[in-house]
Formats: structure tokens, sequence, C-alpha cells
């Protein structure tokens, strides 16, 4: 269905995409689970979409979009899923982590079957190109987690370094949502692109922030792994201050790429002023 996006229809038609195929699997009916969604967090990928679809009069597939995002989101709770098992965060938006309630293995298993959905999601919309574009932001995840694991752990690294792993980290679920709002042309798809991986990149720096700074009870969670687990980044070495540059240039640079589509830029700027930096300002003191 092509339509305006409205303020906030998107995100609850997202929210009611999760929920209804959540409660509908076989292995959840019989669960504690049913009555929860531990997919819905703060939704900053599907909001950013929403302010994009917003800044223009141009009319989307808004379904589509709805797909795309349920996808996006499903993928980034499964990653949680398996981070807070890796890390040992006990804590996760204010409840036991998934693991914590069950055990590693069901948190695994559940992160496995929430990936399996999302591919699911994006066969719905018939794309051949936007799946395989969504595949390659999950392996980008995927190979900047693994390096940061099993090669660069325990290891001092260059500012660059960090900022190649933030990128990668949480780059490529922003860009994916960010180039869904290109309409087919191919210069503005490549400038939100590289705009969702600046403020991708920026998210994760704050994020490495929280946990180094922050306050468990403001963030409900678990902090301080990263510095228990010798994963090295600039926020585990005191450079807050630089940090803080960092992401205002990350948010800077991204609102300068769209600068040639103004509406566009609007919904950046919309973005950060009133979803990206008040969730941070929530987490920790910046």
């Amino acid at each position: 269905m092509r339509s305006r996006a409205n303020e906030g229809d998107l995100v609850r038609t997202v929210k009611n995409i999760i929920s209804d195929w959540f409660l509908s699997e076989d292995c959840f009916k019989e669960s504690r689970f049913v009555n929860q969604n531990p997919a819905v967090g703060k939704m900053l990928r599907t909001l950013l979409v929403e302010r994009l679809c917003q800044s223009t009069a141009d009319d989307f597939n808004m379904d589509a979009m709805a797909y795309s995002c349920a996808a996006v989101e499903l993928v980034h709770a499964a990653t949680l899923f398996h981070d807070d098992v890796i890390d040992g965060g006990e804590v996760r938006r204010g409840e036991p982590a998934l693991w914590r309630q069950t055990t590693t293995s069901a948190s695994i298993l559940i992160g496995d079957l929430f990936l399996c959905r999302a591919i699911a999601f994006l066969t719905r919309i018939g794309s051949a190109k936007l799946i395989g574009q969504f595949i390659n932001k999950m392996h980008e995840t995927c190979t900047a987690e693994i390096s940061q694991e099993l090669v660069l752990r325990g290891k001092t690294l260059e500012e660059s370094d960090c900022l190649r792993v933030a990128r990668g980290k949480t780059g490529p679920l922003f860009a994916f949502c960010a180039a869904l709002c290109s309409r087919g042309d191919l210069r503005l798809e490549a400038a939100l692109e590289e705009a969702g991986y600046r403020i991708g990149t920026a998210y994760q720096l704050a994020d490495d922030i929280i946990d180094e700074n922050g306050d468990p009870k403001k963030s409900q969670k678990t902090l301080g792994t990263d510095r228990l687990r010798k994963k090295y980044t600039l926020a585990n070495t005191g450079q807050k201050a630089r940090l803080k540059c960092l992401i205002d240039s990350m948010c800077g640079s991204a609102l300068e790429i769209v600068k040639p589509w103004p509406s566009f830029q609007t919904g950046v700027r919309t973005f950060l002023e009133k979803d990206f930096f008040p969730t941070l300002l929530m987490q920790c003191d910046f």
C-alpha cells in the first residue's frame, strides 16, 4: 500500500507485525513468553525510516517499508540475544536477559529463529535486490563481531581500527534502513546508505561510552562487559572528550552527505534531534 508516513504509524505497524508473528509461533505458544515481545526495544532503525518518509511529500510503499523494518528489528534483537550470552550480560531493557530467563542454548536458538523470520519477512516484498542487500548487511555485522571477538580482543587498537569495528557492528542495519527511502534514485540511495553508516557508527561509539561510564539503572542493561572481556574501545581508555567529538562529527557528516536533498536532510536532522540524542541522554551524561 502506497501512502504517506504519519507520525508513529510505521513504528506501530512494525510492532504489530512482529507481535503477530511471535504469538503465532508454535514453539512459543506453550512458553511463558507468549505474552511478551522480546524483539521490541528502542526501534531507532525504524524511527530513522519513519522520519525520512515523513520529511518528503512522496508516497512510499509502506507495507514494504514495514516488513523491511520488521526484518531489521528482528536481526537487531537476535544480535542482542547472542551478545548477552557471549558477554555474560544479565540485564537487558530492565529485565533479566533472555538467557537468564531461559538458558544459554534457548537464547541462541531463539536468536537463530529470529534471523530466519527476518529473511522470511523480506521475501514477502519479492525484491531480489533488497534481499541481497539485507543479507550483505547481516554479513557485515557478523564479520565485525567475529573480528572483534576472535582477532582483536585483548589488543590495543588505533583509533581508525576502533572506528572500523564500530561502523561494521552497528552501521549496516542503519545504512540498510536509510537506503530504503531512496525511491530508486541510485545517487540518493548511496548518500542515504552512507549517512546511515555514519549514524550507526556514532551510536556504537556512544554505546561504548555507556558501557564504560553509564548508569546501569538508566541504561537498563549490564554494563562494563567490554572492559571485563578485554574488548578494546576508545571509551575504556578514558577518551570520552574525543569520543564526543567523533560522535558529533559522524552525525554532522551524515547531515552533510544528504544536503543535496533538503527534505531528506530534514528527516535526518529530525531523527537526530528527536530520537537519537534523547535516547543516548537517557542512558548517560553526554
